[in-house]
């Protein structure tokens, strides 16, 4: 009599907009694809529009030049929807699903969500949506796939499989 979402792992089952915790996943796309490097200079003026759509920094502030490496650090919107516009839809979403994002992780644990990118060719995507993509929010991932993707960075660029259970041993047979 259980409701089956009682059972649901939060980590792994529930999908989220991770927010500007997915710079980090625009940022090492535009490096690895060759758009930016640290010292890339911008010009933040607080606020872009695109698609009719106007992107702003959280704190409302306007940060004039700044590196790349600069805009990271200040986490400013405005700058990774730049960065994002500079790769393209195509690059931008080739690396989104090259970190693991829209499809399950395949871990080891049951009821694993997917998450939910819109890109190109779905109706319900817009031009706005690869500015706000950039900085998180228009798409949805698990707790689990954005550890994953933050991994792969510090690891190299190497994606891994993440698991729970090095194996299993059962009537004494390692499995």
């Amino acid at each position: 009599d259980v409701d089956q979402n009682v059972w649901v792992n939060p980590a792994v089952g529930l999908i989220y907009e991770p927010g500007s915790v997915f710079k980090v996943i625009t940022y090492a796309a535009a490096l690895d694809s060759g758009v930016i490097t640290p010292d890339t200079m911008f010009e933040d003026k607080g606020r872009l529009k695109v698609g009719g759509r106007l992107i702003r920094n959280a704190e409302r502030q306007a940060y004039g030049k700044v590196t790349a490496e600069q805009a990271l650090a200040k986490s400013l919107n405005v700058v990774a929807a730049r960065i994002s516009l500079d790769m393209g839809p195509e690059t931008f979403y080739r690396y989104v699903h090259q970190f693991g994002f829209s499809k399950p992780t395949e871990v080891d644990l049951n009821q694993e969500g997917h998450g939910i990118v819109k890109e190109p060719g779905n109706p319900q995507w817009s031009y706005s949506d690869l500015a706000t993509n950039s900085f998180g929010q228009g798409i949805s991932v698990t707790a689990l796939q954005m550890i994953n993707a933050v991994a792969a960075v510090a690891n190299g660029g190497r994606l891994l499989q993440p698991q729970v259970a090095q194996g299993l041993i059962l009537n004494g047979q390692v499995y």
